[in-house]
Formats: structure tokens, C-alpha cells, sequence
């Protein structure tokens, strides 16, 4: 029986969303993932949702994801609007 790879070792990029609370989002396979910020450092930095269902908290950014790039002016690249978890 084949196991599910932690959402950590997966090699991910990360597109910017028009959402202040979920500001990353990514498309892994037919999974859509998303990035909720939370209130660190009291919580951890970031929680992952996967197809808007809390995966983990994340504190420590994985080797193989990939952050979006910050544009020539300064500002944050936009994917455009996402729909966050419910």
C-alpha cells in the first residue's frame, strides 16, 4: 500500500493571492494548497490547507518549496483571487 509523501519533502511553488490571510497558494497534482498566516509567534508562522482541509502548521520553510518572486517595483506578483478554505 503506497503512503502519502509529507507535504514537506514535496517540491512546491508558491503563486501570491490577493488575500492578506492565505498570501500563498499552490496547484500539487488535481490538490489545490493554500497558506494561512497565523498570529506568530504566538502560533506557528504559517497552517497548510489542502483542498481546504488543515493539513499542519508550518515553522520552518521546506528546502522544496519555492516562494514567489518580488517584481521589479518592490510589490508581491498577484496569482489573482483565490477562495479560501471554508
Amino acid at each position: 500500500m503506497a503512503t502519502n509523501p509529507s507535504p514537506t519533502t514535496q517540491r512546491v511553488t508558491w503563486q501570491r493571492t490577493a488575500d492578506a490571510n492565505f498570501p500563498l497558494a499552490a496547484r500539487v497534482g488535481e490538490q489545490r494548497w493554500v497558506l494561512r498566516v497565523n498570529d506568530f509567534p504566538d502560533e506557528p508562522l504559517y497552517t497548510l490547507f489542502v483542498d481546504g482541509r488543515k493539513v499542519m502548521d508550518v515553522e520552518d520553510w521546506p528546502s522544496g518549496w519555492t516562494r514567489p518572486p518580488i517584481d521589479a517595483a518592490g510589490g508581491a506578483g498577484r496569482a489573482g483571487p483565490i477562495s479560501p478554505p471554508q
